[in-house]
């Protein structure tokens, strides 16, 4: 909520926005802008004015902060990944969800039984979605072959059907 002050310079109310104003004002994840806030090595615009361990800015710093999240977003959607490397993550997921089947059990509130059968099949489609990108390029077989077992082990943790 945005907290309005009295500049006792100029006797003028100002309104003053916290993180979670500028935020919202950009669109963007509030988390990640107060992280950001609290990391020396990102350069952000400095608070206006702190109170009670809570910085505030006014309303010419939003320019400053959406600039900051454009940039963050534009380096984010520079990163692409090679069909193999998709493979790769796909692979490092299955050994993951094997991992959480092998320790899930029934009323078990760290690793519950359902939410491992939700990662099973959330790993079958995403191995759809890889493979079916493109059909020019063959899954090397022993990626196949380690996803497949991996499968199978997870599975057969949580009795499901093969």
């Amino acid at each position: 909520m945005a907290e309005k002050i009295t500049d006792l310079s100029t006797g003028k109310e100002v309104v003053m926005l916290s993180i979670y104003d500028i935020s919202r004002a950009i669109g963007a994840d509030a988390v990640i802008i107060d992280s950001w806030r609290k990391n020396d090595e990102i350069v952000t615009p400095p608070a206006k004015f702190e109170f009670q361990n809570r910085s505030f800015w006014n309303s010419d710093d939003i320019e400053a902060w959406k600039a900051l999240w454009d940039n963050h977003i534009a380096k984010g959607l520079e990163k692409s990944y090679s069909r193999r490397q998709l493979i790769d993550l796909v692979i490092a997921e299955a050994k993951e969800t094997e991992r959480f089947a092998r320790r899930s059990y029934n009323r078990s509130p760290s690793y519950p039984k359902m939410k491992a059968r939700e990662k099973v099949v959330v790993l079958e489609g995403l191995w759809r979605f890889v493979v079916g990108m493109g059909n020019y390029i063959e899954v090397p077989k022993e990626k196949r072959d380690e996803y497949n077992s991996l499968l199978r082990l997870a599975k057969g943790h949580l009795n499901m059907q093969q």
